[in-house]
Parts: C-alpha cells; sequence; structure tokens
C-alpha cells in the first residue's frame, strides 16, 4: 500500500481528536463541504458578534463571513443540479449546465429554479422560501469575488455601491437560509429515492398518482357518476389525456399502497390469514400478551410492581426449559402450516414497517430477498429453517410492525380478525397508530397538493 503524502505542515500529529479525515479517508460529498463552510461562517460570525466587534473586528471579519456563505449557497445548488439531472426520466430534458465550472449561483439559483418545478411540483415550496434570500447574495456577489479580492480583474474596487453589511441581519438571516438549504437536500434526496422506483408516467410522480388515488373514489364505486366527475376533476388539475390517466389509473391499481388508497388491495403473495393466525398462535407462546397489551393502554407501568421482580437461578434455568418446550410443541405446527416462503412475506412485513413503511416497492424488494433467504434455510435442512423461522418469532416488536403493515397495505379484515383474536381491541389505536400516522401524513399531503380535502380510505379508520 503506497505512503500517504504529507509535509511539514498538512500532516498527521497528536492529539488525535485534532486530526481530520480528508480525501479517501473521509470522502465528504458536496453538501458536507457546503455544511463545513455554512458552519465556518456561523462561528466566525458569531465569535465577532459575541465581542461586540471589540476583539474580531467587523471590518475585516465580514469578508471571510460572507465569502464562506455564499460559497456554501454555491455548493448546496450545485448538488441541488445534481440531484435534479438524476430525476429526469421519459422524454424530459434539462438544458446543460456546468457545475463544475461555473461559479454564478445567480445563473446556478435562475436554472435551479426555472427547471426544478418542472421536474417535480413539490420543488416550489422550496424555491419560493429561498428565492429572496439567494437573489439578496446573487446581486452582491455573484460569481465568489467580490469577499475574497478587494479589486476585481478589471481593477475595480469591490463593493462601492454597499457601504454598511450589518452582521447582526446577517446572523438572523443565515440561520433561516441554511435551514432552507437542508431543506432542498432533503427534498432531493427523498426524490431521488422515490424516482429510482421508476413508479411515475410521463407526466405525473408517484406523489402525484398518490394524490389521483386519493381523489378517486372506492374501486367498487367506479362504475358511478362520482368516477366519471372525479375523472373530469383530474384530468383538469394534471393536464391529462384520457390514454394518460388511464395509464396512471393502471399504475394505481397495481401499486400497494395506491390499491389499498382506492380500497382494492393486492393481495399478499405467500400468505393468507390462516398462517398469520399459525405464526401468531406461536408467537402468542414465546410473548406476553398482557405485557403488550399494557404497552399500549396508556397506562403508566407500575414500578413497584417492576421492582419486586426477582429471578432466581432455578428461576432462570426453569424459563429455558419451560421456553425450549414451548419451540419443540409449536415447531411442527409452523413447519407444516406456514410455508417458507410465508415467513419470507412475514417477515419482509416486520422489517417494511420498523423501517418507516416509506414505500411500498421497499417491500416487494424485502419480500424478494427475505423469500430467497428462507428458501435457502429450507434446502439447508430442518435445523436451518427453524432457527431463522424462531429469529423472527423471538421479535418482541413482530406483533405491532406486521399489523401496521398489513393495515398500511389495506388488509383491514386481516388486521381486525388479528386484533380481536389475540384481544387487543381495547389498546387497537395506540398499537396501530405507526401506520395510522403514516397513512394521516400522507393524506394530509395529498389533500394540499389537490387544494381539497380528500377522501379517506377505509384503511385509515383504527381497527378496533
Amino acid at each position: 500500500m503506497p505512503a500517504k503524502f504529507s509535509n511539514e505542515t498538512f500532516r498527521n500529529a497528536p492529539p488525535t481528536w485534532a486530526n481530520a479525515c480528508v480525501g479517501d479517508n473521509g470522502s465528504p460529498d458536496v453538501v458536507e463541504y457546503a455544511e463545513g463552510f455554512a458552519d465556518a461562517a456561523k462561528v466566525l460570525l458569531g465569535e465577532v458578534l459575541r465581542h461586540r466587534g471589540l476583539k474580531h473586528p467587523t471590518d475585516t471579519f465580514v469578508y471571510p463571513i460572507c465569502f464562506n456563505m455564499r460559497h456554501s449557497i454555491e455548493l448546496y445548488l450545485k448538488a441541488a443540479i445534481d440531484v435534479l439531472r438524476s430525476l429526469v426520466h421519459h422524454e424530459l430534458s434539462l438544458p446543460k449546465v456546468d457545475i463544475d465550472t461555473s461559479h454564478d449561483i445567480g445563473r446556478l439559483w435562475a436554472y435551479f429554479k426555472e427547471h426544478s418545478v418542472v421536474v417535480d411540483r413539490r420543488y416550489r415550496k422550496v424555491v419560493e422560501a429561498l428565492d429572496r434570500d439567494i437573489t439578496d447574495f446573487a446581486e452582491v456577489d455573484a460569481t465568489g469575488q467580490v469577499f475574497r479580492y478587494p479589486f476585481g480583474r478589471e481593477n475595480q474596487k469591490h463593493l462601492t455601491d454597499l457601504a454598511i453589511i450589518n452582521l447582526g441581519v446577517l446572523w438572523k438571516k443565515f440561520g433561516a437560509l441554511i435551514e432552507n438549504l437542508r431543506t432542498m437536500n432533503y427534498v432531493g434526496d427523498s426524490l431521488s429515492r422515490e424516482y429510482g422506483y421508476e413508479t411515475y408516467t410521463a407526466h405525473l410522480s408517484r406523489f402525484d398518482l398518490i394524490c389521483v388515488a386519493y381523489r378517486l373514489p372506492p374501486k367498487h364505486d367506479w362504475n358511478t357518476h362520482e368516477f366519471d366527475e372525479a375523472k373530469k376533476g383530474i384530468r383538469q388539475h394534471f393536464d391529462l389525456s384520457s390514454n394518460e390517466f388511464s395509464r396512471a389509473v393502471n399504475l394505481i391499481k397495481e401499486n400497494l399502497e395506491m390499491a389499498a388508497i382506492i380500497e382494492a388491495p393486492r393481495p399478499l403473495l405467500y400468505t393468507n390469514l390462516g398462517q398469520l393466525r399459525t405464526f401468531f398462535d406461536s408467537w402468542r407462546e414465546l410473548h406476553d400478551l398482557e405485557t403488550v397489551r399494557e404497552r399500549y393502554s396508556g397506562a403508566p407501568p407500575d414500578l413497584n410492581s417492576l421492582l419486586a421482580e426477582k429471578d432466581t437461578f432455578e428461576q432462570f434455568i426453569e424459563g429455558i426449559e419451560a421456553d425450549t418446550k414451548i419451540r419443540d410443541e409449536t415447531w411442527p405446527r409452523l413447519m407444516s402450516e406456514v410455508t417458507p416462503e410465508g415467513f419470507g412475506e412475514i417477515e419482509a412485513l416486520l422489517y417494511f414497517a420498523r423501517d418507516n413503511m416509506r414505500y411500498s416497492e421497499a417491500f416487494e424488494e424485502q419480500r424478494e430477498l427475505s423469500v430467497r433467504d428462507f428458501l435457502a434455510d429450507r434446502n439447508a435442512g430442518e435445523a436451518r429453517l427453524r432457527h431463522s423461522a424462531f429469529h423472527l418469532l423471538d421479535k418482541t416488536s413482530a406483533l405491532q410492525h406486521i399489523l401496521n403493515a398489513l393495515l398500511f397495505f389495506g388488509h383491514v379484515e386481516t388486521v381486525t380478525d388479528l386484533v380481536h383474536r389475540y384481544g387487543l381491541a381495547d389498546c387497537a389505536g395506540q398499537l396501530l397508530e405507526e401506520s395510522s400516522r403514516w397513512m394521516r401524513e400522507k393524506h394530509g399531503e395529498a389533500s394540499e397538493a389537490m387544494g381539497e380535502a380528500l377522501r379517506h380510505p377505509a384503511n385509515a379508520t383504527v381497527v378496533g
């Protein structure tokens, strides 16, 4: 391995906490560079203001402060434009802009401002929040030269039209500006992941399709006048042709999340109610349902009872023996009634809800991986399959997460059956709050985007 470059100034030295990781040793991206310049500006600005300009003169510190501010804006914009390019699909195209060599934040902002809202409507709020502040910086120092040098290339003095820069104003404005730039970066990252699943049409993003799903009546009412009126309103709102509307509807019917919104849930591929009952009957033997009820009842735990509990070594051994007996007794039924594919799908449901239920396509990816793994376990022998099955059954959060995933995908009757089977009706609201909260947020975002109060689907009603 070749030795790393160093010299007398740029090198490793004690104390270790003062060593900064750079290059391949740190691999920061452009946003992390932007954060560094922004933080440096805030530290300098804070020090000047804290000492009222007496220790650190405002007249000299204003230049590195403003340069760092402006450069962080430039880097954030370049990162955002780079993400924007990755979101282009179908026949949409963006004009070229050289983000590697261009330093004109006015030009970069104008490009992003114009094209981001064309690529995805959700950028509109981002643009509105940033427009005035970025324009202010671009008007004073578009190219990054003004706060670096006192004179320009033609020996023209900088900032002659601007006599005073108040650092207190900068402090108040820059904090909000950076938060909005971070929001721009977050929106870009979120859209990049969403678009990666390619659930869109030429004119509608995945989020647009969710809005359409909420705007449509339930699928069992599609042969009514209500559907015709909804179709008319949707086509007008998004400026869609009849064929484009039909393509959108077909995508909605095939997507797990959107099919639930139109109350026509897609069936699970490998798991049915019977297998879920078998799985949770076994899970119940390994976990205390009363503890689950207490956890989601909203009542505070009895600390005195908890502190009074005493486990002896004999009780510990008895617990292990009892647990082993339960596993030996439940395994034959599990093995005969739940297929390896079923275990895989159940595991995918658990992981999907555990990981915040962002995109149903992620569940399908996880299902493919989990089914593959459980089939490999079966082929490796019963002992391996049993080990993986009980690894899944041992998860204390399995009931909560799997029920929430099932509800999110619209399997209301299945969730209702399981909730009542295990006596959880009284705490169903708390137990299912995870999926209910996520669906409320999605519904609220869609209603805001469409400018109207949209229909609540059946799975948005808490099962009890």
